[in-house]
């Protein structure tokens, strides 16, 4: 029988900044597991990172894909939230996770990453804190609706237990983008009314390996994992999708050549090469000699600017600015010379539309190629004869 082991973390002490090991000794070289894994003839495994605060994310990333590539395609590689989140999940990476114990970012600074993730039809693992993991769900949801969420270890409580398992099956029922992930629950008969209550295909095997083998000691098998589904009195075919197909379904790498992330300090020389060889007209219509220090500052802090991606390569930015009642103002939208005509701007403006529903834009009456697109968009503008102003506002369906 195929299994996807869709919960393993990896990941060595030094990519910590200031400690010196990771919590509960968590280490886990890719190369040991690799053989663990193969020799227990697992069909694949998504891997992640360690999740502590205080892990080097870059260093973190690239030992996932290091892992991915020694694979040959077995290992399944799962990303932290960063501000190269867009960039990982349009690449290598088929999925996110977010630690809410160890790794905790305030759901107030994670709307743009939820967004993100939602946009690209990428799912999140969570782990969630301890209390309240319903409403921590919900207001991810709230958030972005359609995001697909996989609750980790079906939101347990203590490990090899299944407190509070039933109630979170119950109480996210109608949520059919929010899945379950077993690693760590503590009996086959909660996986028999779990199938009962959502469907096996909202259900996937998960191990948390080396949790388990650091909880158990000496008396850790690693295939054992797999008896909290092998022994539950649930049919085959259940079985198959709890062990792999929905796991497999859920997990699709998705590569973008082009695709819109996070302004990153990456971008600087790019950033500063665009904006020092653009035309005079171009200059004027985005009134960048009046704009020029705020936009260093956005730079700096690397805030409210995304890079527009095409092959790999920097092709232009667009800024934007916060408004009152939650609206947003979309500045500048500009492509580099050398990438124009090949539909850059309408990407990005798709995705702005997405990660901001209520916003406006304003652009020069005489930039006829900006103006175009935002019309045909679906944006309506006012009646100015030097500065137009748009504004949308995005449908409730899309």
């Amino acid at each position: 029988m195929e299994v996807i082991d869709s919960h393993v973390h990896i990941g060595l002490n030094k990519f910590f900044k200031t400690k010196n090991d990771f919590p509960y000794n968590l280490e886990n070289d890719f190369h040991d597991y690799l053989n663990l894994f193969r020799t227990s003839k697992f069909s694949k495994a998504c891997i992640l990172p360690i999740p502590d605060q205080d892990v080097d994310k870059i260093e973190s990333h690239e030992y996932l894909k290091e892992a991915t590539d020694y694979s040959n395609g077995q290992f399944l590689p799962i990303c932290g939230i960063d501000e190269s989140l867009a960039n990982n999940i349009c690449g290598d990476f088929v999925g996110c996770k977010l630690h809410r114990v160890y790794d905790d970012i305030p759901i107030s600074k994670l709307q743009i990453a939820l967004k993100i993730l939602e946009y690209y039809h990428v799912p999140l693992i969570i782990h969630a804190a301890f209390k309240n993991k319903v409403q921590q769900i919900r207001a991810l949801l709230k958030i972005a609706p359609k995001l697909v969420i996989i609750l980790a270890h079906m939101g347990r409580g203590h490990i090899y237990t299944s407190e509070g398992v039933l109630e979170n099956l119950k109480a996210l029922e109608s949520n059919s983008n929010v899945y379950f992930e077993t690693s760590t629950v503590g009996n086959s008969e909660t996986i028999e009314k779990a199938c009962d209550i959502i469907g096996s295909e909202r259900i996937m095997f998960g191990s948390d390996y080396p949790f388990g083998k650091i909880f158990s000691g000496k008396s850790y098998n690693y295939v054992e994992e797999l008896d909290v589904v092998l022994n539950a009195r649930i049919t085959d075919s259940q079985k198959r999708d709890v062990l792999y197909g929905t796991a497999n379904h859920v997990f699709q790498c998705s590569r973008y050549s082009d695709f819109v992330t996070q302004y990153q300090s990456r971008y600087e020389s790019d950033m500063k090469n665009l904006l020092q060889n653009l035309t005079s007209q171009n200059r004027k219509f985005l009134a960048l000699d009046e704009k020029h220090k705020i936009i260093q500052t956005c730079m700096k802090q690397c805030k409210h600017i995304f890079a527009i991606i095409h092959d790999g390569k920097f092709a232009g930015f667009m800024r934007e600015s916060g408004r009152p009642n939650g609206t947003s103002l979309l500045e500048e939208l500009v492509i580099s010379p050398e990438y124009r005509g090949i539909g850059l701007s309408r990407l990005a403006i798709k995705f702005f539309k997405h990660i901001f529903p209520h916003h406006f834009a304003k652009s020069n009456s005489q930039n006829f190629a900006i103006n175009h697109v935002l019309e045909s968009e679906g944006y309506i503008r006012d009646d100015g004869k030097r500065i137009f102003h748009w504004e949308y506002q995005r449908k409730e369906n899309v």
